[in-house]
């Protein structure tokens, strides 16, 4: 099959010249207006509303109480951490303190907990309070403030 330059030009010359015509008439019969200034305003109040004190979120209790667990478990040297991790049957979290036969670091340990408290919070604040009672402040021991 044998495609000559007439019959792509037959082919593609009036798809192409249609296409080209429709987008130019459309530029030339859209009416571009710039904004009105009521539209503005309410644009400006919009994003002042937006930016307001009002529309800031409340700081969640819940969250200060989770991130006070976080700097708990950050400040366990590897004795507690040992005992946290031990095995479910013993009152601990069940988590593996060697990995390929040596034994973890305390940072490896505390992300193991951090992981753990973010899965089940309850359980790990649950242990910590048996395992490590000076830990915690008067008032977490007080009330149960999980969500």
């Amino acid at each position: 099959m044998n495609i000559d330059i007439a019959t792509i030009n037959a082919l593609l010359l009036p798809p192409t010249l249609f296409i080209a015509f429709f987008c130019f008439a459309c530029c030339l019969l859209h009416d571009y207006q710039a904004p009105t200034q009521a539209f503005q305003q309410v644009n400006l109040a919009l994003y002042k509303e937006a930016f307001s004190s009002k529309f800031d979120p409340e700081p969640d209790e819940s969250e200060s109480f989770y991130e006070q667990v976080f700097e708990i478990i950050a400040r366990l040297n590897k004795q507690e951490c040992r005992r946290l991790c031990s095995p479910r049957t013993r009152g601990g979290l069940g988590i593996q303190m060697k990995a390929n036969g040596t034994e973890k670091s305390t940072q490896m340990l505390r992300a193991a907990i951090r992981q753990a408290f973010k899965t089940e919070p309850e359980n790990v604040i649950a242990v910590i309070r048996d395992r490590t009672p000076d830990k915690f402040p008067k008032d977490f021991l007080k009330s149960d403030r999980i969500a």
